[in-house]
């Protein structure tokens, strides 16, 4: 599955414009409008176990500190701009069977489910 709770199609189906065909469900019951914009005002109305401390531009900077207070190890180890030059041990403990297809450097032990047509 795609992190954690999400349906296995929520990153099958996600579209460059942001993940713009996800369900609710995804990302740990995130609120239906967090992925649907992706503007800086995403993942505010998340759960707070996820995705309320986090940096207000967390998946348009992709800050280090982002996602610290979900799982202590995901992310924290990215550069940046995670999710185009994410070290290989990003998400390696979180979802390992996910993100391998996004960017070979990034999720380099995850399956090719997730990501694939984004």
């Amino acid at each position: 599955v795609c992190f954690l709770t999400c349906e296995p199609v929520c990153f099958l189906t996600c579209v460059p414009v942001c993940f713009l065909t996800c369900e609710p469900v995804c990302f740990l019951t995130c609120e239906p409008v967090c992925f649907i914009t992706c503007v800086p005002v995403c993942f505010i109305t998340c759960e707070p176990v996820c995705f309320l401390t986090c940096e207000p531009v967390c998946f348009l900077t992709c800050v280090p500190v982002c996602f610290l207070t979900c799982e202590p190890v995901c992310f924290l180890t990215c550069v940046p701009v995670c999710f185009l030059t994410c070290v290989p041990v990003c998400f390696l403990t979180c979802v390992p069977v996910c993100f391998l297809t996004y960017v070979s450097v990034c999720f380099l032990t995850c399956e090719p489910v997730c990501f694939l047509t984004y």
